[in-house]
């Protein structure tokens, strides 16, 4: 059996690393007369890549002017398309990586052979930014159909599909994601922080990883942070660090609210730092209102970090008992879920023991095999 795996993200993104991650893992079960092939979109370089060990460039192309440049929405779209057809047509299943890249469905040299889709949510559907995503996204979204078999990352989403676009669900299998144990583990390496981000030694730190789209719901986050700091004892020392950059609406708000003092955000922090931060913060929040599956609050969990997290869509598939849950608009509930986890000894040693736990169900050797037993499922229909 040969399988192509076919990606448009790089390893730094939730999409990619998934599909980096699955190909390594499907490596390593040494299933006889199965080849695996990982091919890669590269938009920046307009280039398609075999990644088999080592990269291999198949075809470079040239830009198409005014549509292929990052001012044009559909410009990665666009050459995903054109570089698809250089995707040799001889394998017996294509896995297509993302919902993003469902319209390769359509193409002949997929679509006269098995074809499997992960689909990670369906966010420009349900949770739109703006009313041209809502748009766009039934012609974006119309090739899931067309998949032999859909694989999505979470009960929630395959509920969704079930739901909103009249698929069997016969024909859905959710394959749960992992997560690094090598990288995302516990450590007390953390010293470096402090003097390259002028972090104080004797305060207690929050922590929130994640862009500031509005399903991200990082207005409540801000809330129950000031919420916290005006309304409870003893917590002068508690900083709020947010990793990533923050919207206008919400940093007029921290205006608002006076915390500037109070909040450290940090635009970018290099992979290696990640998980130092995860072992650095004395409590994790993730009030999400959507997610598909949910990265940081499972990386934070394999850390041993006390994480309180929102109660919505596949949230609670992930972190389970692993941590608190609060409904993603309870800015009381947060704050006090907060509170208890800084200043209750007892129930931080529980969380961190549950989370640590909970992590350990999530691994990329699970999500290989199942996903292997769903290519043997298509090359047996």
């Amino acid at each position: 059996m040969k399988v192509a795996l076919i990606n448009n993200s790089p390893n730094n993104i939730a999409t990619g690393r998934y599909i980096f991650s699955l190909y390594r893992s499907l490596n390593k079960l040494n299933k006889k007369n199965t080849v695996f092939d990982h091919f890669l979109f590269d938009n920046e370089r307009k280039a398609l890549c075999k990644l088999n060990g080592e990269e291999k460039v198949i075809v470079k192309l040239r830009k198409i002017p005014f549509l292929e440049n990052e001012k044009f929405i559909w410009s990665e779209f666009l050459f995903d398309c054109r570089a698809a057809r250089f995707i040799p047509s001889f394998y017996d299943i294509y896995h297509i990586s993302s919902q993003d890249l469902s319209v390769l469905t359509y193409y002949k040299r997929f679509s006269s052979k098995k074809t499997v889709i992960t689909v990670h949510d369906l966010f420009y559907a349900t949770h739109p930014d703006n009313i041209f995503r809502k748009i766009i996204s039934m012609p974006l979204y119309k090739g899931i159909t067309g998949a032999d078999a859909i694989i999505t990352v979470s009960n929630y989403t395959k509920n969704q599909l079930v739901k909103n676009w009249n698929i069997s669900h016969e024909n859905i299998f959710t394959t749960y994601l992992g997560v690094d144990r090598d990288t995302f583990r516990k450590t007390n390496e953390y010293d470096c922080l402090y003097d390259k981000y002028g972090l104080k030694r004797n305060c207690r730190y929050i922590l929130h990883i994640g862009s500031d789209v509005g399903r991200k719901n990082v207005g409540t986050l801000i809330r129950s942070f000031y919420k916290l700091k005006n309304e409870f004892n003893d917590v002068d020392d508690v900083v709020l660090i947010k990793i990533n950059k923050l919207s206008n609406r919400n940093i007029v708000l921290i205006n608002k609210l006076d915390l500037n003092n109070d909040i450290r955000v940090l635009d970018h922090v290099s992979e290696y730092e990640l998980p130092l931060f995860y072992n650095f913060a004395d409590v994790f929040v993730f009030p999400s209102i959507a997610e598909g599956f949910g990265f940081p609050p499972l990386e934070a969990m394999s850390c041993g970090t006390p994480v309180v997290a929102s109660n919505s869509t596949a949230i609670p598939e992930v972190v389970g008992d692993g941590g608190i849950m609060v409904d993603p608009y309870d800015v009381d509930g947060f704050a006090s879920a907060i509170y208890e986890l800084l200043n209750n000894k007892n129930l931080r040693t529980k969380m961190i023991k549950r989370a640590l736990r909970q992590s350990k169900k999530f691994t990329w050797d699970r999500c290989a095999d199942e996903t292997f037993k769903v290519y043997e499922h298509l090359k047996a229909a």
